[in-house]
């Protein structure tokens, strides 16, 4: 048995792989004590032998001594990627603290590009934008499939695309546009790194942007070919984590 462990910007993913297989998926909110509320569920799990960190918190889980081994988000996300989609050749992962693309050459990385720290676009920045427009996700979802055209955001800073969604709302501008907008230039941003990869098809979607369908459908038009997506998008690191050798 072996565990993959991705310890994120927001949620904690586990992955517990047997011959092959996926037998047990567990998701935590990354909080105070997570190392203890993680021992709590390990403990209660089935016996792994080895067990693998990434993400954010991976080397604080081997410290812990949680974890036997840390590797990369970037080669995670390319195992897990490659385990699921054999012939991917192109990742695209949005999670809570950033978004990254990595170019994937027979299941390994071939060159790859981060946004850093302070650059906008990423899961918490969509949660911003939310909670500025009093929509959950969900319903931000929902309301940007259904407009006509997005509305066009001036700057993807999160302190001041907030300011501008305020003043959009007092010109009167639909909350459906403004959805829509947020997506569209979240996704012209990801295509712009696509293209400075060289990233090609097949394209694979993953972490919690993921989830979003809109994103997804706005992501998928700019590249010119649809972008697959996998039963469960939060947990390919953690799967990967698992089964990289």
């Amino acid at each position: 048995m072996i565990l993959g462990i991705d310890a994120g910007s927001t949620l904690c993913k586990l992955v517990w792989l047997h011959d092959g297989k996926v037998v047990k998926r567990s998701l935590l909110s990354t909080q105070p004590a997570m190392e203890d509320r993680l021992r709590e569920l390990i403990a209660g799990a089935p016996y792994a032998q080895v067990v693998r960190a990434t993400g954010y918190g991976r080397h604080s889980l081997v410290e812990a001594g949680i974890a036997t081994e840390a590797l990369t988000e970037i080669r995670a996300q390319a195992a897990g990627v490659s385990y699921l989609f054999p012939h991917v050749s192109t990742v695209l992962d949005l999670g809570g603290q950033d978004f990254k693309v990595i170019k994937v050459v027979e299941g390994r990385v071939g060159d790859f590009e981060m946004n850093d720290r302070f650059a906008a676009g990423t899961g918490r920045f969509i949660e911003m934008a939310a909670g500025r427009l009093n929509l959950s996700l969900e319903e931000m979802d929902s309301l940007a499939s259904r407009a006509s055209e997005g509305v066009s955001l001036s700057t993807m800073c999160a302190v001041f695309a907030e300011s501008e969604l305020v003043s959009l709302m007092a010109k009167g501008v639909p909350v459906d546009q403004m959805a829509r907008g947020i997506f569209l230039s979240i996704a012209k941003r990801m295509v712009a790194m696509v293209k400075r990869v060289g990233g090609r098809p097949p394209f694979v979607f993953t972490g919690g942007g993921a989830t979003m369908k809109t994103l997804v459908s706005v992501v998928s038009h700019l590249l010119g070919c649809p972008v697959e997506v996998p039963a469960h998008p939060l947990f390919t690191a953690a799967l990967g984590a698992a089964v990289a050798r």
